[in-house]
């Protein structure tokens, strides 16, 4: 039998949640309004109920309305799930409470659309918060499950905390950076469902200072007062600071601190633009830093009325206990040193079908905070460390040419890079041998990134530099996604699969098969790496290196190309397995993109002893790319590794590009 509901509030949240809820697994039984309550212990027709609200209606004057007090039809047990549509006033923040303690007190659960009660008195719910009877997802704009899911790992571990938690703040200063006059960065903000249509209540910082009190009470255990945080003054605010903030690189926030001794504030805040806090209009940003070091970034969209129906919905599955994934919970960013990963919390879709439900993609970004991003991504082997780091001083893929005075110079530019899906590094793969993983693509992998993107509160890239794979993941971001990317940077990398190397791939792939079932995935991985080692250098290198005679080893003949292939297929069977591997393999042949559509500035590179991409496949590329395309040859005995090998030629070229000039 499916969960019953019971909603409370018939604003704009409490429609657009009826109507949210027509035709879905729940049984509303009950709706209530200040007139009073329709019930019907099979379900009412919320349809119609929205409708009649729309038209001005109230419940009362349905037929078979009660008119008894609500906390008495509450202590009753109406549903299993109460869902408090109320509109926020901290006025009434005892009355939310009660109807609370009623509902709580019968056996239901509750989930809170607006914060008076939890602001009113936040410690009176930290216990039912932490057996989740309550919810408070929409509350906090869409993080309070990730808050909820992490409540007791956080308590006395919490340095201090963060908070943009005002979206009508957030949309009104953008307008004005972008040199809108007050009145119409008000009408823009009221239009896109942030403003309500008292401006004051959101302008006046009220919002902003109870999100901060509730989730200063909860994290210290002490109870801090809405009235006890002093606001600041939005008219005080000066457009032509803003505007000449955003020129350089900046941007300004409502920002609510929680610092280490207790104390609390709220100020509109000068921060770099591509920060984690400088979240976009529609979304809100919780930091949480750690005492051992890190921070925890909860980025929520539950904002504007259909955001708030998102974020309810996903707490009314929590309490409902369905086993589905949540429908709009926040995105949880971990970035303590050494463990970047971003944990989604909503599926993501995939191009051949299925989807990756509770997936996660490792990364590491080092640069400056307010430095433009730069996104990075190598080969299938790269992974996420292009360079060393104070946190990581291990060798990184790329070294020379990322890092402190570098072509990419870290104490310049905030380089991003990651774990490729289905690899064998800190994203989602297969994790056992013998787990399947589904069918990945490169424009998978481009969505995962803008996903990531997304919770950590970066616009667009000031570039994306992709090399091989990374290169075809490049493309495929700019083609899905062109307002992401500031400019492309690609070696090595085609439209599609050129078929001699997917014939060798293929060939990978079915060794890769029979190691799994005859019992030999090792040595699978180490043969089907030895043949791409094959592609990946050239002819000319090979022959310079290894013309030589064979040894013999029981009488028969080790010539020194085998030892060295044998050799690199053993180094990468230290850290892949036949499915990972087989997985991004599979990945490369399915690359598919279409190079009229990439609109973004492009710089192709391509070597010309490539046999496994072909200079001829990098020159049809460039002939299709409609916008301010660059094709640099590069002469190299490295063939497609020359990526790795030709730095010293590369790097030139890529700084120039990063800079705007022509190499």
């Amino acid at each position: 039998m499916s969960a019953t509901l019971h909603v409370i509030g018939a604003g704009p949240v409490g429609r657009s949640l009826l109507r949210a809820l027509e035709g879905g697994p729940y049984r509303v039984r009950a709706v209530s309004d200040t007139s009073g309550t329709v019930f019907d212990r099979d379900r009412v027709d919320v349809a119609a109920l929205a409708e009649h609200k729309v038209s001005g209606g109230r419940y009362a004057e349905r037929a078979g309305a009660a008119l008894v007090p609500l906390e008495s039809l509450l202590s009753h047990g109406t549903a299993d799930i109460v869902v408090d549509c109320t509109a926020s006033e901290l006025a009434r923040g005892p009355e939310a409470i009660a109807r609370a303690d009623a509902a709580l007190g019968a056996g239901s659960s509750v989930v809170f659309a607006a914060k008076h009660a939890l602001a009113t008195e936040p410690l009176s719910f930290l216990e039912p918060l932490r057996s989740r009877r309550i919810g408070i997802n929409a509350v906090l704009g869409g993080t309070g499950l990730a808050l909820q899911e992490e409540l007791e790992d956080l308590l006395g571990a919490v340095e201090s905390v963060a908070i943009v938690g005002n979206t009508s703040t957030t949309a009104v200063i953008e307008a004005l950076e972008r040199g809108a006059s007050l009145e119409a960065a008000l009408a823009r903000a009221r239009e896109a469902g942030y403003l309500e249509a008292d401006a004051s209540r959101d302008l006046d910082g009220t919002d902003a200072a109870a999100k901060l009190a509730i989730v200063a009470s909860l994290l210290t255990g002490a109870r801090v007062r809405v009235d006890d945080i002093e606001r600041p003054a939005f008219d005080r605010l000066d457009p032509d600071l803003l505007a000449a903030r955003r020129r350089k690189g900046r941007t300004t926030r409502l920002v609510g601190r929680l610092r280490g001794d207790g104390a609390v504030s709220l100020a509109y805040e000068e921060l770099p633009a591509a920060g984690s806090l400088s979240v976009p209009p529609g979304r809100v940003a919780y930091a949480y830093r750690l005492r051992q070091g890190g921070t925890r970034i909860h980025i929520g969209s539950g904002v504007g009325t259909h955001g708030t129906v998102r974020a309810l919905l996903t707490d009314v599955d929590a309490a409902a206990s369905r086993g589905a994934p949540p429908r709009a919970a926040s995105e949880a960013v971990s970035v303590t040193p050494g463990a970047e990963v971003f944990a989604a919390a909503s599926p993501l879709p995939l191009v051949h079908g299925g989807r990756l439900d509770a997936w996660r993609l490792g990364f590491e970004i080092e640069g400056p905070e307010e430095g433009p991003v730069i996104l990075v991504q190598g080969g299938i082997s790269s992974g996420r460390h292009v360079c060393r780091t104070a946190r990581d001083p291990s060798p990184g893929w790329w070294d020379a040419v990322v890092g402190p005075g570098r072509a990419v110079d870290t104490s310049r530019y905030r380089v991003l890079s990651t774990d490729f899906l289905g690899g064998t590094g800190a994203s989602s793969g297969p994790s056992g041998p013998g787990e399947s993983f589904p069918v990945v693509t490169s424009h998978d992998q481009a969505e995962a990134i803008v996903r990531l993107l997304d919770a950590l509160g970066i616009e667009t890239v000031h570039a994306c530099i992709g090399a091989s794979y990374g290169g075809m993941v490049g493309l495929a971001l700019a083609e899905r996604h062109p307002r992401r990317v500031g400019r492309l940077i690609v070696f090595g990398a085609p439209e599609r699969a050129h078929p001699a190397a997917t014939a060798a791939r293929a060939l990978q792939r079915r060794i890769l098969r029979l190691g799994l079932e005859r019992g030999f995935p090792r040595e699978a991985v180490i043969l089907a790496r030895a043949l791409a080692m094959t592609t990946y250098r050239s002819p000319a290198e090979l022959r310079s290196r290894f013309d030589a005679p064979p040894e013999w080893r029981d009488a028969e003949p080790v010539f020194p190309v085998e030892r060295y292939l044998e050799s690199r297929g053993a180094d990468f069977a230290r850290t892949a397995t036949p499915r990972s591997y087989a997985t991004l393999l599979r990945a490369i042949d399915l690359h598919r993109v279409r190079g009229e559509s990439i609109r973004v500035p492009t710089l192709l590179i391509g070597a010309t002893t490539d046999v496994l991409v072909p200079i001829e496949q990098i020159e049809e590329l460039a002939a299709k790319i409609p916008c301010a395309r660059r094709l640099v040859r590069i002469p190299s005995r490295y063939g497609h590794d020359a990526f790795l090998k030709e730095t010293e030629t590369l790097g030139p070229v890529i700084q120039a590009a990063l800079q705007g000039a022509r190499p």
